[in-house]
């Protein structure tokens, strides 16, 4: 009996087996964890990158260079003509310029004793006190004193370094 049971067994096994059934090909929603996140990162490369570029428009201008190089022209025109007055204008207008940029308009209105007080104030330590009032009076006088020239240019580019951001 048992040998029976043998023998009706079919010779070949493989002959029973279905054949093989692959899974459905995978839709292209929802995408996968990886495409998100690569989704993601574009993202905030595009805001990081919008940002950069607001941000760099915005930007002051290089300002200081100019008034530096304003100074040192202003300082050029002195050694060619010497006129004094004429170097106390230019290095009050000078100012003047880098006082609003620094402040706004308040600055423009002031002058005299209030110019000199707010040059003053934003002085270095090691300015002399004489220039600003050389510079704030400058306009007034018709006869200047002889000063030291190289000094007022020293405190005026100190000035200036301190008073105007980079």
């Amino acid at each position: 009996h048992r040998r029976r049971r043998r023998l009706e067994r079919p010779s070949d096994p493989l002959a029973q087996l279905r054949d093989i059934h692959l899974p459905p090909e995978p839709g292209f929603w929802p995408p996968a964890p990886g495409w998100w996140a690569l989704l993601v990162l574009g993202l905030l490369l595009v805001a990081a990158l919008a940002w950069a570029i607001r941000r760099w428009r915005r930007r002051p201008p290089a300002v200081r260079p100019s008034l530096l190089r304003a100074l040192a022209a202003a300082e050029s025109d002195f050694a060619v003509h010497g006129d004094r007055g004429r170097l106390l204008a230019e290095l009050s207008a000078l100012l003047r310029r880098a006082a609003r940029l620094r402040d706004g308009t308040a600055p423009m209105g002031l002058a005299s004793e209030r110019w000199r007080d707010y040059l003053a104030a934003r002085a270095p330590d090691t300015a002399d006190p004489a220039s600003w009032e050389r510079i704030a009076e400058a306009r007034y006088r018709a006869e200047l004193e002889p000063f030291p020239v190289e000094v007022l240019i020293r405190d005026c580019r100190d000035w200036l370094l301190r008073a105007v951001p980079r």
